[in-house]
């Protein structure tokens, strides 16, 4: 299923929520010293998640790890893989949490959509393509994942936005002498 039409569409969820998230931290507005490394980073990875989906990064380590060593108890190391960069952001979830919580409605969001990604690794991980019912569940935890990932970081992004608006930041700023200039003409 890795290069059906849910494929696809995740990518093209994944690569703006990596754009959205990039903006967040142009706009973070906060003192905290992480808080713009946060979404930054973040920015960073979903954008390689969408590259990911389409250029199948993650297929090609696991068949290449396949090739040096056998994957034990797991059943390829595909999955050995994903459930390694899911540990990574678990623990990248907990560093960051008081970044997340800060915006509760977004902390809500990115939740929900880690549990249906969750939902989709371990369908994906333990049943596979084996069953003809299992690639519904676990390609439409992927899509509704992709999607509330998404949608958190527009929520962070209007949130950001708002608060720039009012606190005169110099990216607002710059942006709104622009459009006084041309609206002056």
């Amino acid at each position: 299923m890795e290069e059906g039409i849910v494929t696809l569409l995740s990518s093209v969820y994944l690569g703006p929520t990596g754009v959205i998230a990039l903006a967040c931290g142009l706009f973070y507005d906060r003192l905290s010293k992480y808080g713009r490394t946060f979404w930054v980073g973040l920015g960073g990875v979903f954008l390689f998640l969408a590259a990911d989906e389409r250029l199948q990064f993650h297929e090609s380590a696991g068949y290449t790890l396949h090739d040096q060593t056998d994957s034990g108890p797991f059943r390829n190391w595909n999955d050995v893989v994903v459930m390694g960069s899911d540990i990574a952001a678990i623990i990248v979830a907990f560093v960051f949490l008081s970044e997340i919580v800060r915006l509760p409605r977004v902390g809500v969001l990115f939740g929900q959509a880690f549990l249906f990604y969750a939902i989709h690794t371990t369908i994906d991980s333990i049943w596979g393509s084996h069953y003809e019912i299992t690639p519904i569940q676990e390609e439409s935890a992927k899509l509704l994942a992709s999607s509330l990932f998404m949608l958190a970081a527009v929520a962070a992004f209007a949130t950001f936005l708002r608060r720039s608006r009012s606190a005169s930041h110099p990216a607002f700023r710059v942006a709104g002498a622009r459009y006084l200039f041309r609206s002056a003409r």
